[in-house]
């Protein structure tokens, strides 16, 4: 049995609650009603599905023995790997999501992915999902699970970069060093999104 069998479940939860009011995750959780139990379950899966990806082609951070939250990476792959693990994401969205849900999805990663190659290098790491339980944040914990990853990027010469829907987020990652190049208003979720690139350091 995997770690991730016994973190991955909890750690989950937790992203559910830390993002359920997220714009993007709210709009891939729309059939269901807002801040219930059965949208936390919906977002818990989906994000148990995210760890578990993150584990065959990046990096899943959950902080032990405590869990608090969570960090997901996804590296650069051979077009093959990538196509495989694309597709194996839509069938399983497909049944995590509910229809709307995951109309919603596909057509958010239609309008966001073609303006991320205009402003990201090809090589970059992408923080894909980062979450802190509710009740912890304000005291760090977000860029203490992102600072191994962070200076393994910089020890290998690599950018990273993320997409935040929330303004809130934006001066937390420019304390780690990413700065804005682009801002864009995504018309599924009627929300503006920053995509933060971070060149490697030193």
């Amino acid at each position: 049995m995997k770690d991730g069998d016994f973190y991955y479940p909890p750690a989950a939860r937790i992203l559910a609650s830390a993002l359920v009011e997220d714009p993007f995750y709210a709009a891939i959780s729309s059939d269901l009603e807002k801040r219930s139990e059965d949208r936390l379950d919906c977002l818990s899966s989906y994000f148990e599905y995210s760890l578990r990806e993150g584990e065959q082609i990046g990096l899943s951070v959950v902080p032990r023995p405590e869990i608090y939250g969570a960090a997901i990476w996804n590296m650069p792959q051979p077009e093959e790997i990538q196509q495989r693990a694309d597709a194996l994401k839509m069938v399983a969205l497909g049944g995590v999501l509910g229809e709307r849900g995951f109309a919603a999805y596909t057509a958010i990663l239609e309008f966001m992915h073609p303006r991320v190659g205009l402003v990201v290098p090809p090589a970059a790491w992408y923080l894909s999902i980062l979450g802190v339980d509710p009740a912890r944040q304000g005291h760090g914990l977000g860029a203490v699970m992102l600072a191994p990853t962070l200076a393994l990027a910089d020890r290998a010469g690599v950018a990273t970069y993320l997409e935040t829907f929330s303004p809130r987020n934006i001066r937390f990652y420019e304390r780690l060093g990413f700065s804005t190049r682009a801002v864009h208003h995504e018309p599924v979720s009627a929300a503006d999104y920053w995509i933060m690139v971070r060149d490697p350091h030193g």
